[in-house]
């Protein structure tokens, strides 16, 4: 009926494991592009074992018949916080799900869960070195901000209970950084992604020139370079670390100028 009365459709399956059962998956897109009598673009999400264990035959058949993106929960990049979230996966394997979409030609759509409350530094290094290994350093939207909210019932809220905003963290380092993300958040995530948004367009009509492909990449990677400086910082004080990189680097000064050169 959609198909019919619009044409033009695209289908986000919202089933967060739809590629569990993947001949059931197959036959569903299948049916619809017969009806249809084309392909449907279409996006689903799942986890990485699952598109290890079901293989990449699959994702060349969903990849023909018109899927375009994949969310995959990947999490994180520590295997001591994939075993806290008990996702039952390993780095290695998120790595290997992410290598597999993208051989067939499909985006992949990355869920990221960076902060917990026993996350520590050493873990946040890791995930960075696993963003970088994974090539997801500078995904957009970015992957830095989210931290895991414990919903009733769960294993993970049976294990830590109730945790209030103020007393989230074990590990203060990890607070404060955490607190610094958002703090650039806050303040410089919104202009950086209308400035994106700009340049995105021009980039897909095919006006964009060096100079604005240049700016569209320092202004995705700024919050990864300013989340690793944080993390691999000497500091007792990031706050003020934080504030003093924000100016050394003339972060505020530059998007004012892109601003004024994208006519915002």
């Amino acid at each position: 009926m959609l198909y019919k009365a619009f044409s033009d459709i695209f289908i986000v399956f919202a089933d967060d494991n739809f590629f569990i059962n993947p001949e059931r998956s197959k036959e569903i897109v299948g049916k619809i592009n017969e009806k249809c009598g084309e392909n449907i673009g279409f996006s689903f999400a799942t986890r990485a074992d699952q598109i290890i264990k079901n293989g990449s035959d699959y994702l060349r058949y969903f990849k023909a018949n018109g899927c375009y993106s994949i969310e995959l929960g990947v999490e994180s990049g520590s295997n001591n916080m994939l075993k806290r979230f008990c996702k039952n996966t390993t780095a290695d394997q998120n790595k290997l799900a992410i290598k597999m979409i993208r051989e067939q030609g499909i985006y992949v759509a990355v869920d990221y869960i960076l902060f917990d409350p026993e996350t520590s530094v050493k873990e946040l290094k890791e995930n960075i070195i696993f963003m970088k290994s994974a090539n997801i350093f500078g995904q957009y939207p970015p992957i830095l901000f989210n931290r895991i909210k414990p919903y009733p019932g769960t294993k993970f809220t049976e294990q830590f209970g109730y945790i209030s905003d103020e007393n989230y963290f074990k590990n203060k380092d990890v607070n404060d950084i955490y607190e610094c993300l958002q703090k650039y958040k806050e303040e410089l995530h919104r202009r950086v992604a209308r400035l994106m948004d700009i340049i995105e367009l021009n980039i897909q009509a095919g006006n964009a020139d060096h100079s604005q492909k240049g700016d569209y990449i320092w202004l995705k990677m700024l919050c990864y370079n300013v989340f690793e400086k944080l993390v691999n910082c000497n500091t007792s004080n990031y706050y003020e670390y934080y504030d003093s990189l924000i100016n050394d680097l003339k972060v505020k000064a530059r998007i004012s100028s892109l601003e004024n050169k994208y006519g915002i």
